[in-house]
């Protein structure tokens, strides 16, 4: 399976760093296999460590159940450098980025959102000078992953800071803005639990990704050795 002209020529434009392309030959290869062998794909995509080429064979195949392929733990040594000394958990923070990208470094949303964690080009320059981040200078930066997860991590750390450390909120504000979150804690005023508040969320796309994020990070806390908790104590506890 892994020897074929298909798969050769997957290998070889995953060296040329010719990823889009990799990509497209991987889709079409992965979407001609039997459900047994997209998961022995995804599978050789996760030991290649070509993260999102494995995310994407499970999401072709439906295989759910395939968990480490699911939900590698991409870009770790990153991930923990940049996410030490911040508040933000490191599995909160992959659990973000395998939400926004799937881990394709290289994606571009078409409102103009780059990379890992698809970040805005203003949140990008708007972070780096709130957070003195050297060596940045322009958008296309934003494909490598060290320096999008840098500027990712620092602006998550913002966001969650700014919501008393809340992953609701904080996941929320990442997807659809700080303002809009205030104003639907406004409108809820404390009067419903963390579910009710989730689920009043009118946006569809926020509210799934509110409820992603929150299940991928039990799954990346699982990973790390930690206990998996849907929701810490504290929001569970609390009124919204």
């Amino acid at each position: 399976l892994t020897q074929g002209p298909e798969m050769a020529r997957v290998r070889e434009l995953m060296y040329w760093n010719l990823d889009n392309t990799a990509r497209s030959e991987w889709a079409n290869l992965v979407k001609s296999k039997s459900k047994t062998e997209q998961a022995q794909l995804a599978r050789y995509a996760f030991n290649n460590q070509w993260w999102d080429l494995s995310v994407q064979a499970t999401i072709a195949g439906k295989l759910w159940d395939h968990l480490e392929e699911r939900f590698p733990l991409a870009y770790n040594d990153l991930f923990k450098r940049y996410t030490s000394g911040k508040e933000i958990p490191q599995s909160y923070a992959m659990a973000i980025a395998r939400q926004e990208s799937a881990w394709n470094p290289k994606v571009k949303s078409p409102v103009g959102a780059s990379g890992l964690m698809q970040i805005m080009p203003g949140t990008a320059t708007h972070t780096v000078k709130m957070f003195s981040i050297p060596g940045y200078s322009s958008l296309g930066q934003l494909l490598d992953p060290e320096t999008n997860i840098n500027i990712g991590t620092s602006y998550l750390q913002y966001v969650y800071q700014q919501f008393g450390n809340n992953r609701i909120f904080s996941s929320a504000a990442y997807n659809a803005g700080p303002g809009r979150v205030r104003t639907w804690l406004g409108n809820s005023a404390g009067r419903i639990d963390a579910v009710a508040f989730v689920e009043s969320i009118p946006f569809s796309e926020t509210r799934g990704y509110v409820k992603n994020v929150l299940a991928y990070d039990a799954y990346y806390r699982y990973f790390m050795g930690d206990k998996p908790t849907l929701m810490s104590a504290t929001e569970w506890g609390r009124r919204y």
